[in-house]
């Protein structure tokens, strides 16, 4: 299997470097462009895309949920890199992609986990649905 390295970005003050296979890449970088086709990525949708991506990329078991979230979160800087060309969205998406998006894929996957319970009655008074 062709392996290839993924860019290394900075998460947290830390810094991993992941290595997937090209195919793997490929595939969710398919199902990213797919994602953005119509509206492009922007921060009204960066959350949608990235619970989609989570979504896509849970397939994968024998990449850990750390190669996970680094893939998706290298896959979001590139596309951000390549196809945003408006300077302050541009520089909105990273940020977000630096500093919100990998606490919301902890969180994302704590509530699934059952970290968090949500009782309706609770939540009542928040929303109003």
């Amino acid at each position: 299997m062709t392996e290839t390295n993924i860019k290394t970005i900075a998460v947290s003050q830390s810094k991993i470097q992941i290595s997937v296979p090209n195919s793997i890449v490929n595939d969710l970088t398919g199902i990213l462009n797919n994602l953005i086709k119509d509206d492009g990525l922007n921060d009204s949708n960066i959350m949608r895309v990235v619970t989609n991506l989570m979504s896509a990329v849970s397939i994968y078991t024998k990449l850990t949920g750390s190669q996970k979230k680094e893939l998706i979160l290298n896959l979001l800087d590139e596309c951000v890199r390549s196809n945003v060309n408006d300077e302050d969205l541009r520089k909105t998406l990273q940020t977000m992609i630096q500093n919100l998006v990998p606490s919301a894929i902890d969180i994302i996957i704590d509530i699934s986990k059952k970290v968090y319970t949500f009782d309706g009655k609770e939540y009542s008074k928040c929303f109003a649905c």
